[in-house]
């Protein structure tokens, strides 16, 4: 057994530019509890849930095909190994596959009743399960993990670690490989799971969430991020957002992360961020937020051009398009994205200023971001609570999305054009 401890922490102490998006709620996709969302290609979307909902969009998430499964087992993940062939894990030892693009789910023999938390494959013969049960009577944790080599047909039990561990999370990419649990037990191997090695982090309670770029692991431990370069040594990147539930990286440098705290009665209300960074982790800003809402994970397309976020109830996806109205999503969470852009009026004051003004309610804040994403302008005088200031001498020509949220937290778009 191998045993590493933390020894370094990255510290940032100066802030620096950073890409933002907007994000907008999925509003076509409502009343539903849902627990992991992936993309397949650049426009399908499917999401998985309880009552042994699947649900699969082929446009982005503007419309739905919705299932659900004989049972009505929780479904708590979903993997695709190519276009065809996919596999969905539930409780009760649920294992589910499609080979034809989600047009059917066949039922596969698991050999366990276990819940199956989370499923990662290097490829379609070389597939792993892992789960963890909580046993009353025994107060413990009853875990597995389980291995196929036929594509899903069979599945065998690996008695890579002690059976009384809640196991979070799984992930592959390439020829490695990262189980992580209880205990800050992290299992990983190099030669797509022949061996695998135990590592211990021992700082930590819980080592949750995974995420693998071309050259890094990034983990969410309680609640700090940490990652290794050398799948040995692991080191804290983050500034101490407290509360993380979900951490993603597109690459060594991008990556977001879900936060929530706890607002009244202990629990009964609770507020939901996204955070994003492009330095690897160093410093994040706030990109998103709601209420009453529980992180779930991400999954971007596969040309990165769309980004989705699982929310309890809600999924929501950036950047924003405009393309879901304000009332088509009942109002009950965070901040409601608005397209209509007569609630707000945008004029050029010489050269250099833009006034941005709210006809219904008072502004909290104004900003400007280019095509890219990028933040290039916020609130830099204030003329009243309904009128607010843009500077734009320095932008050059071209079309520009200004973002406003009002006092109530309604969030609103406007495209402006520099010419």
């Amino acid at each position: 057994m191998k045993t590493k401890i933390i020894i370094s922490i990255i510290c940032a102490c100066s802030s620096l530019g950073i890409q933002a998006q907007g994000w907008e709620y999925v509003c076509s996709l409502t009343g539903e509890q849902l627990h992991k969302v992936c993309t397949q290609g650049a426009d399908t979307v499917y999401v998985v849930g309880k009552n042994g909902l699947i649900a699969q969009s082929v446009d982005k998430g503007l419309t739905w095909d919705k299932r659900y499964v004989s049972g009505k087992e929780t479904l708590n993940d979903i993997i695709f190994c190519n276009h065809e062939t996919g596999f969905i894990v539930g409780n009760n030892g649920t294992i589910l596959r499609t080979q034809n693009a989600g047009l059917s789910w066949e039922q596969m023999i698991s050999g366990t009743t276990l819940n199956i938390n989370a499923i990662a494959a290097f490829d379609l013969n070389n597939i792993w399960v892992i789960g963890s049960t909580w046993d009353v009577s025994a107060v413990r944790y009853i875990s597995l993990i389980m291995h196929s080599t036929n594509i899903g047909e069979t599945w065998i039990t690996k008695p890579l670690l002690p059976d009384n561990l809640y196991l979070p999370d799984i992930k592959f990419k390439g020829d490695k490989g990262y189980i992580t649990g209880q205990g800050g037990i992290v299992l990983k191997t190099e030669d797509k799971g022949m061996t695998w090695d135990e590592q211990i982090l021992t700082k930590y309670y819980e080592i949750q969430s995974l995420s693998i770029t071309e050259n890094k692991v990034y983990a969410l431990g309680d609640d700090e991020i940490v990652f290794t370069e050398d799948n040995e040594n692991w080191y804290v990147s983050d500034n101490k957002i407290v509360s993380k539930a979900t951490v993603y990286f597109q690459d060594d440098q991008k990556g977001f992360l879900t936060s929530y705290a706890f607002t009244t009665c202990g629990g009964c209300e609770f507020t939901f961020w996204i955070y994003k960074t492009i330095d690897g982790g160093n410093i994040w800003e706030e990109e998103f937020s709601g209420n009453n809402l529980y992180p779930g994970n991400f999954s971007f397309s596969l040309n990165n051009e769309f980004g989705y976020c699982v929310m309890d109830k809600y999924l929501i996806r950036t950047p924003y398009t405009g393309e879901f109205y304000s009332y088509d999503c009942p109002k009950q969470t965070g901040m409601n994205t608005i397209k209509s852009e007569n609630q707000l009026t945008v004029s050029q004051i010489g050269k250099n200023q833009l006034l941005v003004k709210s006809e219904s309610k008072p502004i909290k804040s104004a900003s400007m971001f280019n095509i890219s994403g990028i933040k290039v302008s916020t609130t830099n005088w204030i003329n009243s609570v309904e009128e607010y200031g843009l500077d734009i001498s320095n932008l050059p020509k071209g079309v520009y999305l200004i973002k406003v949220i009002l006092s109530d937290n309604d969030m609103l778009f406007y495209k402006w054009i520099k010419r």
